[in-house]
């Protein structure tokens, strides 16, 4: 499959799925779990061999080979199970929960995501699905101001970056992506203190843009 239809085939399950009332912004956060357990498994294989430290009870393979009624259950079992691991895996999936209630698309959604090596693809192609699924949640809200875009000048794990931007450095480590850009030419911004979400506690200062208003330049997905 080409990089343009990959592109359109992830955004056309964000508005089919919008049709049954999960958001853009629940569907990019279930594509980012699903995403991560699809590179783990990749990346635990020939060539790279590396320890993912994800439990064979809850990798990728647990969870594509299951159907229906099963699948379901099993992916609101895998997401509490690797909520409780210690480390970066656990701070990932901490208070994550199952947003897509019908199984048959949460099957078509790993299926599609389980026929693509997604290690091999450059991360322009990753960064181009989160920059247009970031779009398409910003338009979706009435605020109109782009809250789901926030953009920082230099590259979060840069030298002295948390210590400059007065942000923990733990925040930064325990992010499961992140993803940079500039500002397009004209295009408006403001700033605002980085809210508390969660376990994350905040803190620096977020660019927020209108949707588009930003080239994306890199996706990282942290390991």
């Amino acid at each position: 499959m080409t990089q343009s239809a990959i592109i359109s085939k992830v955004w056309n399950f964000a508005n089919i799925l919008k049709d049954d009332g999960v958001g853009y912004g629940d569907y990019l956060e279930q594509i980012t779990y699903l995403l991560f357990l699809k590179l783990a498994d990749e990346y635990s294989k020939p060539p790279y061999n590396r320890d993912t430290n994800i439990p064979k009870d809850y990798n990728w393979d647990s969870l594509s080979s299951k159907r229906g009624a099963a699948l379901e259950g099993h992916y609101i079992i895998l997401l509490r199970e690797l909520a409780k691991q210690p480390g970066i895996l656990g701070q990932i999936f901490v208070k994550s929960q199952n947003k897509i209630q019908d199984p048959a698309k949460l099957f078509k959604i790993i299926d599609m995501i389980n026929k693509e090596e997604w290690a091999m693809m450059g991360t322009d192609l990753k960064g181009k699905i989160y920059e247009g699924l970031l779009e398409k949640n910003a338009e979706d809200t009435k605020s109109g101001a782009g809250e789901a875009q926030y953009w920082s000048l230099k590259h979060p794990m840069s030298s002295n970056y948390a210590s400059n931007m007065g942000i923990p450095k733990g925040n930064i480590n325990n992010a499961n992506f992140i993803s940079t850009g500039t500002l397009k030419n004209g295009g408006r911004f403001i700033t605002r203190p980085a809210p508390a979400v969660g376990s994350n506690l905040g803190g620096g200062i977020e660019v927020v843009v209108p949707p588009g208003g930003v080239n994306m330049n890199t996706f990282s997905v942290i390991k």
